[in-house]
């Protein structure tokens, strides 16, 4: 027997129903999907706390100090004018701040580390100079007062005082620490560092003892006579390196600067003679001679040269002069 599907109930979203026959009994389920959507949310609250940054940008990392010798090279008793620029920009910062400088320590050289500078060899200034001029660095921290304001940039300039005549020849370099400082309240400052270098030729400057040499004494050279080759000139070698030196004169005038007698009266010898002999002083460019005189390592030092004279037969009486140059070659 067979009986029709007969609904007992209905539930939202649910339909069920009873099918009897052939003794078979299903039981079906059906979900009922009412129209709608349902649903429900929460937030999240995210926080940052931000602190201040007083950053800084260097256009350049690296400054290279450039002389008038061959190559770019810093003769010493030479400097360097204070118009190399770095732009300091306070890029990322929060904070307006002022540039703080200070030297990492003196130049030094690489290859021979006996061989340095004072860190205060190094001058900086807020304008371009045409001259080696402005402030001395120092290792201490000093504001400079050159003031970087957020997202804005400044100048600094750096230049180089004059090398000193003992320097020795070599690359030096000078390492710089550079950051912008800000008033309080602070929790993060970027620093920088700009290396430095220098070229430093090799010098042999000069010091001699006297620059002046009376032959006559008080009683005046009878003409036709001799002065030993026994006047005595040192020369120091202020540079640091091996020089030879090189001597030249003039001819001998009298007081009315006419010449009367020539160059070649004087002698000049590397040893003190007891007689008028030697070699012949010429005109320039006149010898290089075969006196050396080592380079100035700390202790200055030194090398002699003697100078004699012979009066010609019938020159007349009076005071007579003459140039002498001493130039010590490297």
């Amino acid at each position: 027997m067979t009986f029709m599907t007969k609904q007992t109930g209905r539930i939202p979203g649910l339909v069920l129903g009873v099918t009897v026959g052939a003794a078979i009994v299903v039981l079906s389920l059906l979900l009922y999907i009412p129209n709608g959507n349902a649903s429900s949310s929460n937030n999240v609250i995210a926080s940052a706390n931000v602190g201040y940054l007083c950053d800084i940008t260097l256009s350049n990392t690296a400054v290279t100090l450039v002389g008038t010798g061959a190559a770019g090279a810093i003769n010493p008793g030479s400097n360097v004018i204070t118009a190399n620029l770095v732009v300091d920009t306070n890029t990322n910062g929060n904070l307006n701040g002022n540039l703080i400088i200070s030297a990492n320590g003196i130049w030094y050289q690489a290859s021979n580390p006996a061989n340095t500078m004072l860190a205060g060899q190094t001058l900086w200034n807020p304008t371009s100079l045409s001259s080696a001029a402005g402030n001395a660095l120092t290792t201490s921290n000093t504001d400079t007062k050159i003031s970087v304001n957020i997202g804005a940039s400044n100048d600094i300039f750096f230049g180089l005082s004059a090398v000193p005549l003992d320097t020795g020849a070599g690359i030096y370099t000078q390492n710089v620490v550079i950051y912008n400082s800000c008033p309080s309240p602070l929790t993060n400052s970027i620093v920088k560092t700009l290396v430095f270098t220098a070229n430093i030729a090799g010098s042999c400057g000069t010091l001699l003892s006297n620059t002046a040499i009376t032959f006559s004494g008080t009683t005046g050279i009878a003409p036709g006579s001799n002065v030993d080759t026994a006047n005595l000139v040192v020369d120091t070698n202020l540079g640091s390196s091996t020089t030879n030196i090189i001597v030249y004169g003039s001819n001998w005038v009298v007081n009315s600067g006419t010449a009367n007698f020539f160059v070649t009266n004087t002698d000049w010898n590397p040893t003190s003679l007891g007689s008028f002999a030697g070699n012949g002083l010429l005109q320039s460019p006149g010898t290089v001679t075969d006196i050396t005189i080592a380079g100035n390592t700390g202790t200055a030092v030194s090398n002699n040269i003697y100078f004699g004279l012979q009066i010609p037969g019938g020159t007349l009486a009076g005071i007579y002069t003459q140039n002498i140059a001493i130039e010590n070659s490297c």
